[in-house]
């Protein structure tokens, strides 16, 4: 007899420590859903959850703190894991789903509901203020609707340590903490909210480890620093500051490198390289790490004088579909792997002072592993062109540092080797 339903669940990590909690999950529908984790600014995988219809199964885990049920459709749902058996009920994607014996989820739920409606009054009541002025006679009503909503803030404010999720109640204050920034307008103002930052997160570092907060916290800090200051010499030195406050709150659990390179990451993706590049260059010395690459090609990349081999640089795509032309002119190899976002910045770095200078040598970047459209949008960073090898297949070989950049001739053959940027500018320059 063929099994009519088929049910499928991938546990990530199989092994468990003693206190592992069981997870039921019970679907009206079929769904395809992950249960992701966070540790620091890292996103986990717990489960894969994959049912073609109404079924009941388990997930075993030993995570405690703040994790989310992301379907395949698009919707996510915070989920808070205390360590302890409890059920999920899940009616349909676009519904929130249903605890039982779960109570720390249940009250996040009943916060963000209550919350979410007082932010709804608040815009509204901004909305009326904005319209309205001071002869006007409703504007006594409308105050004392700003004073109601005000208590009420208070008083949810003021219920949080009453609550007996001390996780979940830590998580709300963070967020409130956060949205509390909005309204800043002097410097004196942003350095005493930063100080708040810094107690807070030192105060309760590892139950913010184990959510998304910490990575909030960290990008909010950062924003902030644009409601106040108006210099790029302001914004450059506060940066300075933000990165070494960090790398210092953060230190008992994450490395100095992997905070850094988090900042750096924020402002990468919101197309601030200069500010990236700004934070490398500061912070070299902490950030400089190997890669490992594995064609047997990419070998000879390693010693000067030695020429490339088949490494499709002739053939080199342009991230728009145009192929490079049979360059017979000087070239520059970069390695980039999409999951450092050094390699990335250094190379955009690269690109733009080289664009700079007018320089038509070309910069092809190599992957650590294939192309991802993550290659070809770094395109978009700079007013020139980067070409892409398409080289892949690969097995561990050889350390290769994401600092160096590979000079070669004409001929392919490799020229030079460094990873001193304005020493690769200024030798292009002296040449022309």
């Amino acid at each position: 007899m063929f099994l009519k339903y088929v049910l499928f669940l991938l546990i990530i990590a199989p092994v468990f420590a003693q206190n592992t909690a069981s997870i039921t999950i019970i679907t009206n529908i079929g769904i395809e859903a992950r249960l992701d984790s966070y540790t620091g600014f890292n996103k986990n995988t717990i489960a894969k959850i994959q049912s073609d219809a109404a079924k009941e199964f388990k997930i075993q885990t030993d995570y405690k703190g703040l994790a989310f049920l992301n379907f395949s459709t698009g919707q996510n749902y915070p989920v808070y894991l205390t360590g302890k058996d409890f059920l999920i009920r899940i009616i349909d994607p676009l519904k929130r789903p249903m605890f039982s014996q779960n109570t720390d989820s249940e009250y996040l739920y009943q916060w963000l509901s209550s919350y979410k409606q007082l932010q709804k009054d608040d815009r509204l009541l901004q909305s009326s203020l904005s319209n309205i002025n001071t002869n006007d006679p409703f504007y006594s009503e409308i105050i004392n609707e700003q004073k109601r909503i005000e208590q009420k803030r208070l008083a949810i404010i003021s219920n949080l340590n009453k609550e007996p999720s001390h996780g979940v109640n830590l998580l709300i204050q963070a967020r409130i903490l956060n949205e509390s920034t909005y309204s800043l307008k002097t410097k004196e103002a942003l350095e005493l909210k930063k100080k708040e930052y810094q107690q807070f997160v030192q105060n309760n570092l590892i139950e913010l480890y184990y959510s998304d907060m910490l990575l909030q916290l960290c990008h909010q800090d950062l924003m902030m620093n644009e409601y106040v200051l108006v210099t790029n010499t302001e914004m450059y030195s506060q940066i300075n500051k933000d990165v070494q406050r960090w790398v210092s709150m953060l230190s008992p659990r994450i490395e100095a490198k992997e905070t850094i390179a988090f900042i750096m990451k924020i402002f990468y993706n919101r197309g601030m390289v200069s500010i990236a590049a700004h934070i490398l260059q500061n912070n070299r010395n902490i950030l400089d790490k190997k890669v490992y690459r594995n064609s047997p090609n990419l070998q000879s990349l390693y010693n000067i004088g030695e020429t490339v081999l088949d490494l499709n640089i002739e053939e080199a795509i342009h991230s728009k579909g145009r192929d490079l032309t049979k360059n017979k002119n000087y070239k520059i190899v970069s390695l980039v792997d999409v999951d450092d976002v050094v390699s990335q910045v250094s190379t955009i770095t690269l690109a733009r002072q080289l664009d700079k200078t007018q320089s038509k040598i070309p910069i092809i970047i190599i992957p650590k592993e294939k192309l991802t459209q993550s290659h070809f949008d770094m395109d978009n960073l700079f007013s020139g062109t980067l070409y892409y090898s398409k080289e892949k297949n690969v097995s561990i070989i050889k350390e290769i540092d994401f600092f160096q950049f590979y000079f070669l001739d004409e001929n392919n053959r490799v020229e030079r080797i460094s990873n001193n940027l304005n020493e690769i500018v200024l030798g292009i320059q002296n040449e022309n």
